[in-house]
Order: C-alpha cells, then sequence, then structure tokens
C-alpha cells in the first residue's frame, strides 16, 4: 500500500478549542477587571454600585454562554472527527480488498496466459506432426483425405507443407478441388496493404 497523507483533525481540534477557551476566560477576565475598577472609582454611591453588580453579573452570563458555546463547538467538532476517522478506516479497508482483488486478477491473468500459450504451443505441434505424416504418405492416398476435407481446410495443411509434397498432392486431386485450393492459398494475403 503507498504511504498516504492522513488527515488528523483531532490533532487541529484540540489546539483551536484551548486557544478559544483562553481567549473567552482572557475576555471574562479584562471584563471583571473593568467592572472592578469602576466599582473602586465610584464607591460613593450606593448607585453605582448596583449598576456595577448588575454589570457583572451580565459579563458573568455573557461568559457563561461564551463558554457553553465553545463546549458545544468542541463537542460537534469531536464527533465529526469521528465520523471522519470511521470513513477513513472504511477507506482505507475499501482500499485493501480492491488491492487484493487486483492481485488475485493479475494472477489469474498471468495463469491464462500461460494457458493459452501452452495450447497455442501444443496445437502447433500437433499441426507440424499431422503435416509431417502428410508429407511421408504417398501423393494419391494424401490426395483422397484431402479430397474429404473442406478446401479452406486443406489449404491450412498445404500452405505448410513443403512444395514438393505439396504439389505432389495437388497433382493427385481433382483440378476443381486443386483450383478451389489454390484460390484459397493465394488469397490469404490478399487485404495486406501494399506499402
Amino acid at each position: 500500500m503507498a504511504s498516504q497523507r492522513q488527515f488528523r483533525p483531532k490533532r487541529m481540534a484540540r489546539p483551536l478549542i484551548l486557544v478559544l477557551v483562553f481567549l473567552a476566560v482572557s475576555a471574562g477576565l479584562r471584563v471583571a477587571s473593568l467592572g472592578s475598577e469602576a466599582f473602586a472609582a465610584d464607591a460613593v454611591g450606593s448607585s453605582t454600585n448596583s449598576t456595577t453588580a448588575l454589570e457583572s453579573s451580565a459579563n458573568a452570563a455573557m461568559f457563561a454562554d461564551l463558554l457553553a458555546d465553545v463546549q458545544r463547538r468542541a463537542a460537534d467538532l469531536d464527533q465529526r472527527e469521528a465520523v471522519l476517522e470511521e470513513r477513513l478506516t472504511l477507506l482505507q479497508r475499501a482500499e485493501e480488498i480492491f488491492e487484493e482483488d487486483l492481485a488475485q486478477i493479475e494472477a489469474a491473468e498471468a495463469r491464462l496466459a500461460e494457458a493459452i500459450d501452452l495450447a497455442e504451443t501444443a496445437g502447433q505441434e500437433d499441426l507440424t506432426r499431422l503435416v509431417a505424416v502428410y508429407e511421408s504418405m504417398k501423393s494419391a492416398d494424401a490426395a483422397e483425405l484431402f479430397e474429404a476435407m473442406s478446401p479452406e481446410f486443406a489449404a491450412g495443411f498445404l500452405s505448410d507443407m513443403r512444395a514438393e509434397a505439396a504439389a505432389a498432392i495437388l497433382s493427385d486431386v481433382s483440378p476443381e478441388f486443386a483450383y478451389a485450393i489454390s484460390v484459397i492459398i493465394a488469397g490469404r494475403n490478399s487485404d495486406i496493404a501494399l506499402e
């Protein structure tokens, strides 16, 4: 399996959440310190104290809302990360299955090519032996067998024979059969383009 860069959202989500929490805490502390400075400066009137207390509780509520929002977002990111990790696992398994199937197909292709090569070699050897048998027969006996064949089949054998043996057999078959075989042999390569 080729090495891949894997997406790891968990590593990126945790620092982001921590930064957001620290920013929220910092904002809360600043708001709280502003409220306490205002409280010290306006300690003269009791109405100021109640206003500062209201502002402080409003700031605390705002901070609590911000913190709850950050926690919701962190939970959402964790959930998304889990979904992505599950998908990544499924994708990796599908890739493994694909590679296994591909290896099996390649092995089957190699076996098939080997079987085809063996069959072609065996077929060519059988044909060569049969041609040698026909060449060694008396021409009259071979001509009798050839006339029982179709002209196309007989032409295949005659084109693989030595010229002297083929000529002897052709001289012993009927003129019509000899003509049919000759036309087939002569026309075999007529579709090859001349350069």
